[in-house]
């Protein structure tokens, strides 16, 4: 059985809203098709996830569970996150643009090179993807961090977290 997809529109401070969004009028859709897989639709969509304080972890993006996961791109797409305040010692205690701890594959696609996603992210990695593998296709990806801690951020982090079986993250750029 698939998800029924759900809509959200992006306001121009960059929040996420679900008023006013629609099949035909929406920035961001999550479905989950009964014979694919889970996918997030940005379409045009700007995101600006601002940490103030310690203690309050928000990804802008967090992808858990089994599945392969999809982000689909349509035009130009911007994630901005920043944290201010005490930024922890550990990573995970820091924001990221994009968290995925997903067992499956991580994929950012898109249809052509127009379609684009600029990750800026303060204080936190832009993506960090644990466990298997991250895939780029036909999409335009910018990641940007500038990192005011005295512990390092990257702008891709893949991460092989041992469950006890043989895997390995790689990355996989096609056009």
């Amino acid at each position: 059985i698939g998800m029924i997809p759900a809509y959200a529109m992006t306001t121009a401070d960059g929040l996420i809203v679900t008023e006013g969004a629609t099949a035909d009028n929406y920035n961001l859709k999550v479905e989950w098709p009964a014979d694919g897989k889970p996918t997030l639709t940005m379409k045009d969509a700007t995101i600006n996830n601002n940490n103030y304080g310690s203690g309050l972890v928000k990804h802008s993006i967090r992808i858990s569970g089994t599945a392969d996961f999809v982000i689909q791109v349509k035009g130009t797409n911007v994630i901005n996150g920043s944290l201010t305040g005490d930024t922890g010692s550990a990573d995970y205690v820091r924001p990221n643009g994009i968290y995925a701890t997903n067992t499956g594959t991580l994929t950012i696609q898109g249809d052509s090179t127009k379609d684009s996603l600029w990750i800026n992210n303060n204080n936190g990695h832009c993506i960090r993807k644990e466990y298997n593998a991250f895939t780029v296709e036909k999409a335009f990806l910018k990641i940007s961090t500038n990192n005011t801690s005295a512990n390092p951020q990257y702008g891709i982090l893949l991460v092989y977290v041992s469950t006890g079986r043989e895997s390995m993250s790689n990355l996989t750029i096609r056009n």
